[in-house]
């Protein structure tokens, strides 16, 4: 089995876990879907990255991690503060708009990521860029 589905398939058996998983915790069926695709995609997206793109994953010094750090902590505030204990809702509810909030962030922290290396002009197995093209340069 090639790698790329080996990768799909554990992505969408996981995203059809986490489905299955809320549906069966609060009972509403789009909910549970949405948030089972947000889940699919995060880890699929994350997963082709990781091979098409081995480089580039994130480095460890502060300047590598300040953005990763910023997107966890402005997502950890909305799924555990503003979808949290404040909301007229039962914990069940609670926890699972948490994990849409979450896997809904992911996902657009991931294609971010994705659209960026797509634009730039890159070989996967360095960590430079043969050409970088901004907007502001096609003058």
């Amino acid at each position: 089995m090639q790698h790329s589905t080996r990768a799909f398939l554990g992505s969408l058996a996981v995203g059809t876990v986490v489905g299955f998983g809320l549906y069966w915790l609060v009972g509403r069926v789009t909910l549970a879907v949405v948030t089972g695709v947000t889940w699919t995609a995060a880890l699929g997206v994350t997963l082709h990255i990781r091979r098409a793109y081995p480089a580039f994953s994130t480095g460890e010094s502060w300047g590598d991690k300040r953005w990763t750090g910023l997107a966890v902590a402005v997502v950890t505030l909305a799924a555990l503060i503003g979808a949290g204990p404040a909301l007229p809702v039962s914990a069940d509810f609670q926890f699972a708009l948490g994990l849409l909030v979450l896997g809904a962030s992911f996902t657009a922290y991931m294609a971010g990521t994705l659209a960026v290396l797509d634009r730039v002009d890159v070989d996967s197995n360095t960590t430079g860029s043969s050409r970088v093209s901004h907007a502001a340069d096609d003058d």
